[in-house]
This record gives C-alpha cells, sequence and structure tokens, in this order.
C-alpha cells in the first residue's frame, strides 16, 4: 500500500521550502482528513475539517461495489474519461457543513488529496471567505488531475497525474485500507 506519510512527507517539505507560515489547516473530508491532519502535525498547528459534497456522489458509491468485477485497465479509462469530460466541473453545486468557526485562523492551507475540476476547493475558499474575508488561503493537495482546473493548488506533489489512492473505491488496496482506517472513509 501507498505509504500516506511519505506523500505526507513531501508536501510538508514543499510548504517548508515556500516560507509560508500557516496558522491552521482547513481539510476537506474524508481524504483530505489523511493527509490535512497529519500535515497539521508536522506543521505543529491546529487542523479542522469541512465537508464539501456534490450530487451524483451517492450514486458513485453505490455503483462502486461492481467495480471489482471490471478489470482495471478499463476501470483506469473510465476514470480518464471522466476527468476529460469534465463532468465534476459541471456539477458546480456543493453542499458545505462546517461549523463556521475558524479558530482564530488568519493563515489557511486547505488541503485535500486531488484536484479534479477544482469546484469543490473553490466553493470551500468560498466559504471561507465568507466567514472571514481577511484570511490569507493557500491550496495543497497531492495531485492535480487535470491541466485546467477552476483553481490551482500552490502547494503539490505530482501535476496533471491520476492517482490510484487506496482510499480511492477502486483501488487494489482498498479493503486493507477500510480494515486500518474504519467505516468512516467507506
Amino acid at each position: 500500500m501507498v505509504a500516506i506519510d511519505a506523500l505526507v512527507r513531501q508536501l510538508y517539505k514543499i510548504i517548508i521550502s515556500s516560507n509560508f507560515n500557516p496558522d491552521g489547516i482547513v481539510y476537506i473530508e474524508r481524504a483530505g482528513k489523511l493527509i490535512g491532519e497529519p500535515l497539521a502535525a508536522k506543521l505543529r498547528i491546529r487542523a479542522l475539517g469541512i465537508k464539501a459534497n456534490r450530487s451524483g456522489g451517492e450514486l458513485k458509491r453505490t455503483l462502486s461495489k461492481y467495480l471489482f468485477f471490471i478489470p482495471k485497465p478499463i476501470i483506469q479509462k473510465i476514470k480518464y474519461l471522466e476527468l476529460k469530460s469534465n463532468f465534476n466541473g459541471l456539477n458546480k453545486n456543493r453542499n458545505i457543513v462546517f461549523n463556521d468557526n475558524l479558530n482564530g485562523f488568519k493563515r489557511i492551507i486547505v488541503v485535500d488529496d486531488a484536484i479534479d475540476s477544482g469546484e469543490t476547493v473553490k466553493k470551500v475558499i468560498e466559504h471561507i471567505n465568507s466567514i472571514d474575508s481577511e484570511v490569507t488561503i493557500k491550496i495543497a493537495v497531492i495531485t492535480t488531475t487535470t491541466k485546467k482546473p477552476v483553481i490551482n493548488p500552490d502547494f503539490f506533489v505530482y501535476e496533471n497525474t491520476i492517482c490510484n489512492f487506496p482510499w480511492s473505491i477502486d483501488s487494489e488496496y482498498y479493503e486493507q485500507f477500510i480494515e486500518k482506517y474504519g467505516e468512516y472513509y467507506r
């Protein structure tokens, strides 16, 4: 299984070399928690979770139980076509759930695993700015998966690369991941 710690270490080094001095992380649940919490620990700052759900996610989760019957090259092609079609970007609605308390954060890094269309991160930043328009916000992800998202990260490990993370439902390590990290990610 890909070592999440190794990806977090790489992202940490990139952030440190930028001289940006954050005082808080807002990670996008669920996958962003796996990166945001250990990153906050390395930076010795606090982290908060925010939920940003788009419609259609439930259908994807329902269909996911059938993915194990489809050959991996076909799944990868479907993933590629989904990203190329900008399907996620067409659905711009996101349901943001956050306690609206930034706990005094003034220099924030918004963390997620990946930026596809960029719509989710964009909506999260808009929500944070609606709470406090004076905050400075940077974005950190492991990867961007498309060439032209609507918003670009400030810190990233990979660019224009589809990563098959262990928490991806179609990952060969998904069941191991669920055993280790629990039902929260299912």
